[in-house]
C-alpha cells in the first residue's frame, strides 16, 4: 500500500489516507474490499520460529564473562588461593563444555 501512496503512510492526512485506501470514513471497507486487500496482502503476522529455550539463555548469561568474574569474587574474599582456583575452573568448564555457542 506504501507504495501506491503519495508520500510515506505516516505523514498522510486522514482524508488522504481515506482518498488512498478508497474507502468511507464513516462505513469503512465492504466485504468485497476486505477479500479483494486480503488476497492482495498477505496476513501481517510475524514468523518467530521456534524460541530460545529459557535454560539456554539462562547458560549463556551464567558463562557471560562477567558474571564468572564476580562470582569468583566471593570465594576470593574468603581466601585468595580458593578464589583464583574457583575462577580458574569455571573459566575452564565454560569456556571447553559442549555448547551451542562459542
Amino acid at each position: 500500500m506504501a507504495a501506491e501512496t503519495r508520500k510515506h503512510p505516516f505523514l498522510l492526512q486522514v482524508d488522504e489516507v481515506v482518498e488512498d485506501l478508497k474507502t468511507n470514513l464513516d462505513k469503512g471497507l465492504t466485504s468485497s474490499q476486505v477479500t479483494q486487500l486480503q488476497q492482495k496482502y498477505p496476513p501481517n503476522e510475524l514468523d518467530i520460529g521456534s524460541g530460545i529455550a529459557w535454560y539456554t539463555i539462562f547458560i549463556r548469561q551464567l558463562c557471560n564473562a562477567m558474571i564468572l568474574v564476580r562470582l569468583s569474587l566471593i570465594p576470593f574474599t574468603m581466601s585468595p588461593s580458593l578464589g583464583s582456583l574457583r575462577f580458574l575452573v569455571n573459566t575452564i568448564q565454560c569456556r571447553f563444555s559442549s555448547s551451542p555457542w562459542p
